[in-house]
């Protein structure tokens, strides 16, 4: 009877929600480099034209459309309106409604 309770508790303890955002993130960790740097930069080239929800501080999402992608040493950065974001920051990632 304990064994089967433990495999629910590992279960659950593999769909946290830690586990869970860091792999719909899917940005490697930031010390990787090569083929890690080149991944980074194509996820970040994927959200032009999408609409993104980013934490800006603790207390403040800034909600706007990717417009464009450019690195700096090697890492990608996102232009969402007049200003740059790291893609860490990124939330949320929409497809653009058409008005």
């Amino acid at each position: 009877m304990s064994h089967s309770s433990n495999t629910a508790v590992s279960r659950v303890e593999s769909c946290q929600p830690s586990a869970t955002r860091q792999s719909v993130r899917a940005f490697p960790a930031p010390e990787a480099s090569g083929k890690s740097d080149l991944l980074r930069v194509n996820i970040a080239r994927s959200m032009i034209g999408r609409s993104v929800d980013l934490l800006v501080d603790a207390k403040s999402i800034v909600h706007g459309v990717v417009r464009g992608v450019f690195t700096e040493a090697g890492r990608p950065k996102l232009v969402v309106g007049d200003t740059i974001y790291d893609p860490h920051q990124v939330l949320i990632v929409t497809p653009t409604t058409a008005y």
